[in-house]
């Protein structure tokens, strides 16, 4: 009976509520982690119900973030994820029907540099940004336990060239050459890998057009990495 009242209660401060994006549990969360593996994310989540009688589209944005030097900070809505220090945007949601709710997966990778990050994001309905603009704030906390790994943030200033790039990249370090290699999509799933030459060059002729991460070891310890473009 608690259960109901407590769910009926919410229902009615949601429908009574004149915001056309409602954001839950609230406006801001955070999340801490503790670190063991250099491209391990801390995921913050904030969902966004439509409290408007049809189906819309959000369009969002980072408007600003702080973070350790080295960090990334993505986001993934219900279309895509995206590196935001790449592009911050705007992006546009795909279309949430009256009254559902979606997931705004905000994450820090950090690269086994421990510290805390903070970022705001921008929400609004196209064409009515000045009604429904809604800030939302993520803060990630990391405590690292990176035995396998190499630390030193000039190691991991990595350049990939030509980017954009069609068929072969080059990679280069001032730590030296580096022994393997994986390719992952924004999603996390590795499109490719394996050995590299001493010259440093990555063929990428068969990988489809889109955004990239390039993750670098030497002799199996995490050494460095980079993001590159792939198009035709």
């Amino acid at each position: 009976m608690k259960n109901s009242l407590l769910f009926l209660a919410l229902l009615i401060a949601v429908v009574g509520n004149g915001q056309s994006i409602i954001p839950t549990p609230n406006d801001s969360a955070s999340a801490s982690a503790t670190i063991t593996d250099p491209l391990q994310d801390i995921d913050i989540h904030i969902w966004l119900i439509n409290n408007t009688n049809s189906s819309v589209e959000f369009t969002w944005l980072l408007k600003d973030y702080s973070t350790p030097a080295g960090w990334d900070v993505k986001c993934c809505d219900n279309n895509n994820c995206y590196y935001l220090l790449l592009n911050p945007g705007p992006f546009v949601t795909l279309p949430v029907g009256a009254g559902d709710t979606m997931d705004m997966k905000f994450q820090f990778t950090t690269y086994c540099k421990s510290g805390t990050g903070t970022a705001n994001m921008v929400v609004y309905l196209d064409g009515d940004s000045a009604n429904t603009d809604l800030m939302l704030h993520f803060r990630g906390n990391a405590t690292v336990n990176c035995a396998n790994s190499i630390t030193d943030i000039t190691d991991r200033q990595v350049s990939v060239f030509p980017n954009p790039a069609a068929d072969v990249v080059t990679v280069q370090s001032q730590g030296g050459n580096f022994s393997e290699y994986e390719i992952r999509q924004l999603n996390g799933s590795v499109a490719a890998g394996g050995t590299m030459d001493g010259n440093g060059q990555i063929s990428v002729s068969k990988l489809n057009n889109g955004i990239y991460q390039i993750i670098l070891y030497r002799q199996g310890q995490y050494a460095g990495t980079q993001k590159f473009c792939k198009t035709e």
